[in-house]
């Protein structure tokens, strides 16, 4: 992903960073691939560490990729892989998920970068 993605990760970069430092170690940021027969677990590692090394990502069949962009609600495209130059339209929507699992809701794409900081230590506490 040439846009979406670089741009999402840079701006979580900066929320992350803006956040005192017992809310930073609080949270996790993951990264889930819409695009499994071309993000292996080693490029999304490699990927992920240029923004930021405890971003993590994963991955695995798009069946279960989908299943998971339909119970947090956001979707996404799959690429047509029999075409050699595919893309795979997707949002840059995120979703907020708390340790025990529960969705606590999804912040909508353009981040406002200054409203998470502020707001993300109310909903963590």
């Amino acid at each position: 992903c040439p846009d979406i993605c670089p741009t999402t990760l840079a701006e979580l970069k900066r929320i992350k960073s803006q956040l005192p430092k017992e809310i930073q170690a609080q949270i996790q940021i993951l990264m889930i691939s819409v695009d499994p027969d071309r993000d292996t677990p080693e490029q999304l590692k490699a990927y992920l560490h240029y923004f930021d090394p405890s971003f993590l990502g994963l991955t695995g069949a798009i069946e279960d990729i989908q299943l998971l962009s339909n119970a947090t609600s956001i979707p996404f495209i799959p690429g047509d892989t029999s075409k050699p130059h595919y893309t795979v339209d997707h949002s840059g929507n995120l979703a907020l998920i708390n340790p025990q699992g529960e969705q606590l809701g999804v912040i909508r794409a353009p981040l406002n970068i200054s409203g998470l900081v502020e707001s993300l230590p109310h909903l963590i506490d």
